[in-house]
């Protein structure tokens, strides 16, 4: 059968796509976000002139927890923002305390390392999640940390994940735990069950290959609960609370850890679900809650994760996709939301076009696809911005955005939400860049004319990133 050819009327009405010009939304609404939205005029770390960022100290006014997401980890502008927005926070609002979606464990111990004469690169290598440890747009804020020790207001590290982040460290968390036991009572765990702690963590990093025999696993855990009491009825109980309020949270972070990396791998074959992600973000709050509470109570706290974790009402956003369901996910976001309130302020990122990827573990490159002309991003694109930021908490009640809007903050898939019901504030950036080690490509990006792209199948959406 001979293919039937589009008639001249039909290629006419197509031209504007196939010729690469940009979508063409509601004016009304591109004169709104225009005058609502907060200009930005740089996203260099390097950049120390903050008075196009000086708006926010209102707007995030005295919330106590910011969250800094990213739409996945391989969003080079992203990442440029978050170190300049980290310096802001720091250096105008009093944030003290950077928290990472890394190791509880790890990042303190990177802490320690960037407090030393440590080269950045070894001591970030023993903290944070490799796609933001070996990033070129993420290496000036380690060196900006640093540059604060010593000064009266130092900003310092730690993290709020129950993995351990950092190859590195699986080696010396039983040492340092095993330090931390026998200056006070070396008995409080016996040799085989130290050994036990020993063989756990040399077995967890081969996560695909971790399939201990139930007898086996019975006593790796067996050893870390045992820890944890020793903790609890030692004769030093009090002289060190907070050192001891630290190993056991530890502890009880490499049980979960290792609960997690049986199920997902249960005989062999990768079975995620929605209940091990509910788990690994239910641990993620209670250890923020934690920090927050208890090991940090007097900071200010900046926190670094994908905005999938910081997102709330989750299961209200319309994923338009059967291959995304969030109905049966619940998000640390949204546990720490209904713990703290408007005490938490979350800013999501989003991306008109461009690429992202990553080179500091799998490579990975991917083209981002122009946004249809009812998308918040096309809109932002059409108002001439090139950075943008629009808090999301102060819109009137009638705005446009308080209704359904099409956008893509989670891992750039178009999804369908009134996302003020789910996020604070979005930050607009024209053009994506990959995130790279040596970070390379344009990072002062200018604003550019969108290319010809084929419009993506609605169902064929890119997935939310996954996390490390």
């Amino acid at each position: 059968m001979i293919p039937r050819l589009p008639s001249p009327w039909t290629l006419l009405l197509l031209l504007p796509q196939l010729l690469g010009a940009a979508p063409q939304p509601d004016p009304a609404r591109v004169a709104s976000l225009k005058k609502t939205a907060i200009p930005v005029r740089s996203i260099d770390p390097e950049d120390a002139d903050f008075t196009d960022l000086l708006p926010l100290r209102r707007l995030i006014g005295q919330a106590r927890i910011v969250g800094l997401g990213e739409q996945s980890h391989g969003d080079g502008a992203t990442l440029r923002a978050k170190v300049r927005l980290v310096r802001f926070l720091h250096e105008k609002m009093g944030f003290n305390l950077l928290a990472w979606e890394s190791g509880l464990y790890d990042c303190e111990q990177m802490d320690r390392a960037l407090r030393s004469d440590v080269p950045i690169e070894q001591a970030s290598a023993t903290g944070v999640f490799r796609v933001w440890s070996r990033s070129g747009q993420v290496r000036p804020l380690f060196e900006y940390v640093r540059s604060t020790h010593g000064t009266k207001r130092p900003l310092r590290m730690t993290g709020f994940d129950m993995q351990i982040s950092s190859p590195r460290t699986y080696a010396t968390f039983a040492r340092h735990l095993f330090e931390f036991l026998d200056r006070f009572d070396a008995g409080a765990l016996s040799s085989e069950s130290r050994g036990s702690v020993q063989e756990l963590l040399l077995a967890l990093p081969r996560v695909e290959k971790y399939q201990p025999v139930p007898e086996q696993r019975q006593r790796y855990r067996a050893a870390v609960e045992r820890g944890i009491e020793g903790l609890a009825l030692s004769p030093r109980r009090g002289a060190l609370p907070r050192e001891e309020a630290f190993w056991n949270r530890a502890l009880r972070n490499l049980l979960i850890r290792e609960e997690q990396i049986r199920g997902l791998f249960e005989e062999g074959k990768f079975k995620n679900s929605p209940a091990l992600g509910n788990l690994r973000d239910r641990t993620m709050a209670e250890i923020l809650l934690w920090l927050a509470r208890e090991y940090y109570p007097k900071e200010k706290i900046i926190l670094w994760a994908a905005s999938f974790h910081l997102v709330r009402n989750q299961a209200a956003i319309d994923t338009r996709t059967l291959s995304i369901d969030y109905k049966a996910t619940e998000t640390m976001g949204n546990l720490v939301w209904k713990a703290l309130g408007e005490r938490m302020y979350t800013i999501a990122f989003t991306a008109f076009q461009g690429k992202a990827g990553a080179s500091s573990t799998t490579p990975w490159t991917r083209e981002l696809q122009t946004p249809p002309e009812d998308s918040l991003e096309a809109v932002w694109y059409a108002t001439g911005a090139t950075y943008a930021y629009l808090d999301l908490r102060k819109l009137p009640k009638d705005h446009w955005l308080r209704k359904p809007v099409l956008s893509g903050p989670l891992g750039y898939s178009l999804m369908s939400a009134a996302w003020p019901d789910h996020f604070d504030a979005v930050f607009y950036t024209d053009t994506m860049v990959p995130n790279t080690q040596d970070a390379s490509g344009p990072q002062a990006v200018e604003r550019t004319k969108p290319q010809a792209q084929p419009a993506p199948h609605p169902h064929r959406i890119m997935l939310a990133s996954p996390s490390p």
